[in-house]
């Protein structure tokens, strides 16, 4: 309800020197009235008064008469100012008219509501009303042509935990901003008043007003939906895609994982790349993919930037990450970031929950073939907090109670499990602890017994040094560990084991230049050793004559670096660059063969011994990746990639 003048008065104003912003608010507040208006369409001006005889309606007219803005007042002291058109009395009796009584006869041609009345026959305004407000520094914003800087972080107002790209945009200077993985955004403005709309896929979307008097920095709080997400969230997705340099990219978060199908009681985050083009599986009852035509050992799986390097349970039925604690699923098969290094074809990036920083929770599920459970809960309030996931099968117990005798003599069954651990140490310090086990055991009854597991740590420091200027300190250590025993043919029975360490040590710049240029620089190291065990009789009834096989070791260190510029609204350019150095370590012997001659042991000439860590040979080769957007409209652009990239480590099978 609007409450305006019962009767016209004659406002007389009083001597001043001020902006339109303060005169606007000090009119408001002083006499009965009310101004409406859209925020962009009045220029930054300044109102001076020399005498105190001069009439509000005079003032108005004199100082828009030469902006194209047309001022008009209805009877109730309400006072409109648009450009190219000037409200009529009917339109503001729609507006502040007071509704008639029900009891009343209606006059001919009157909007009955009830029956047959509806909303696309009323004016409607231009913006909705905005209850929430947002003023960002202190002063006054003045004259000023300088762009100040303004920060943040957008979270869920349920748990606390950060919104990972969040789409915020100001529709009055046609700017879209997205937040970063841990919900922090930067954005440049001039000072002002303007509208601030922020959404994200599962959130209620919120529309602030926001007031920039300097730089400074502001937490917005989204509300959880409740219901459903319909397709308006897909178009937003849709538009992210066109509105990035990244090719060949797909993500899959925490809400879009629990619409998954569920296979066996399992929702297969992982299974879902197969429908995705350019993807096909290896073979029925195997694991790995074949990205774009690629061998499966050119893609690389990442849980919390620890690498994985066996990524199913049961040679493929089942993924060994539990789809209850995956915040988020990246998938690159082009256009693949800077900061990874050493594979041909994909990077499978996942991205764990955040344990809930505010209250204790627990989740559990039984299915056909496993149970699993998950609990998290804060361990100092807002700020620190645990996830803990465990995953078990009881395939065995099922194989038990088929009356076949090779199935009820068979032996089926997979286990996984990771902790998370979040603390945020003080306003530019955090500290991320992540530990991950799975593991698998299968005797089929085909005369092989299988066991693989994988097993690793990982620890992320993050620092913030200023608005502009973040940076990530990072260590990995992940071991795979396989065995196998063959007792099908009994004179050829043999065992066979073997395991792989990976330790990485990453160090990542982000630095935000200002005016669309933005840079990344790092460095990354590399050492990776191959136990390749023994080949051994498993019986003394084998006849299979024992070998051993040497171990292996390499070291990769690298210095990457990376350039965004957003040319404009509509032109972005990307690109990246990295510098590799491979070393391919001992100890190790290398035999030197007869030239033209068959590897055989007869035609060796030579035999040399490298020392631990002794260095065998080096190879120093460049990637780099270029990649650009050009957004013709909101849901349409067009993007061109090319990249060049290196691999050192490849899998025989």
């Amino acid at each position: 309800m609007i409450f305006g003048q019962e009767e016209e008065a004659q406002i007389y104003l009083k001597k001043q020197n001020t902006n339109w912003e303060e005169f606007v608010k000090n009119i408001e507040q002083e006499y009965n009235v009310r101004f409406f208006y859209n925020t962009d369409s009045i220029p930054n001006i300044n109102i001076s008064v020399e005498k105190d005889s001069i009439l509000l309606e005079q003032m108005l007219s004199e100082v828009f008469s030469g902006c194209g803005v047309h001022v008009s007042k209805d009877n109730n002291g309400n006072y409109f100012l648009f450009k190219e058109f000037t409200l009529q009395t009917d339109i503001n009796e729609i507006f502040f008219k007071p509704p008639e009584p029900e009891n009343e006869p209606k006059l001919n041609g009157a909007i009955d509501l009830k029956t047959n009345g509806s909303s696309n026959e009323f004016l409607k305004t231009y913006k909705e009303l905005i209850s929430d407000n947002l003023i960002i520094g202190s002063g006054s914003p003045g004259n000023s042509k300088n762009k100040v800087r303004v920060s943040g972080i957008v979270f869920n107002a349920g748990d606390g935990t950060p919104i990972g790209q969040a789409r915020m945009l100001i529709p009055e200077i046609n700017r879209n901003f997205i937040t970063g993985t841990s919900g922090n955004f930067e954005m440049d403005v001039l000072p002002g008043n303007y509208t601030l709309i922020v959404n994200s896929m599962g959130m209620f979307e919120k529309t602030f007003k926001l007031t920039v008097l300097s730089g400074g920095e502001v937490n917005i709080p989204l509300q959880v939906k409740s219901f459903l997400l319909d397709e308006t969230v897909v178009t937003a997705e849709r538009n992210q895609n066109v509105g990035t340099t990244t090719m060949g990219f797909e993500k899959i978060t925490a809400k879009t994982i629990k619409e998954l199908p569920v296979v066996l009681g399992e929702k297969d985050v992982v299974k879902m790349v197969l429908l995705l083009p350019g993807v096909q599986t290896v073979g029925e009852i195997s694991s790995g993919f074949n990205v774009r035509g690629s061998p499966s050992d050119q893609n690389m799986f990442y849980i919390n930037d620890l690498p994985i390097y066996n990524s199913s349970h049961l040679f493929g039925l089942f993924t060994t990450f539990n789809s209850d604690a995956i915040g988020e699923f990246k998938f690159y098969k082009n256009s693949i970031p800077v900061e990874y290094g050493g594979q041909l074809s994909s990077i499978f990036d996942i991205d764990v929950k955040k344990g809930n920083s505010k209250y204790f929770s627990a989740l559990a599920g039984v299915g056909p073939t496993s149970v699993r459970a998950l609990v998290e809960g804060p361990l100092k309030k807002d700020l620190s907090s645990y996830l803990v996931s465990f995953r078990s099968s009881y395939s065995d117990w099922l194989l038990n109670q088929v009356d076949n005798l090779d199935v009820k003599n068979s032996a089926a069954s997979f286990q996984d499990a990771l902790m998370d651990f979040s603390f945020q140490l003080n306003k530019n310090n955090k500290l991320g602890l992540f530990f991950y086990w799975s593991h698998d055991y299968a005797d089929l009854a085909f005369g092989i017994e299988n066991e693989y597991s994988n097993l690793g740590s990982d620890i992320k420091w993050t620092h913030t040094f200023n608005k502009k200027l973040s940076g990530e300190l990072n260590f990995a250590t992940s071991r795979y560990s396989y065995e196998e025993a063959n007792y099908e043919v009994e004179y050829l029975a043999n065992q066979h084991s073997f395991d792989l360490m990976h330790n990485e040590l990453k160090l990542n710049f982000r630095y935000n230049i200002g005016k669309g240029h933005n840079v990344q620089l790092g460095l990354n190291s590399k050492l990776i050793q191959l136990n390749n065990g023994d080949f051994l009789p498993l019986n003394d009834q084998s006849t299979v004559m024992p070998l051993t096989f040497e171990s292996e070791q390499s070291a990769g260190n690298s210095i990457f670096g990376g350039y965004t510029w957003d040319v404009s609204s509509r032109l972005t350019f990307d690109a990246g660059m990295r510098a590799t150095l491979y070393s391919y370590l001992g100890p190790k012997t290398v035999y030197s063969y007869m030239e033209n001659a068959p590897k055989d042991v007869e035609n060796i000439t030579d035999t040399t011994f490298y020392g631990n860590n002794e260095i065998i040979n080096n190879y120093q080769n460049l990637d780099f990746s270029f990649s650009g957007k050009f957004e013709i409209t909101n849901d349409f652009s067009i993007k061109a990639s090319f990249s060049r990239a290196h691999q050192y480590t490849f899998m025989l099978s």
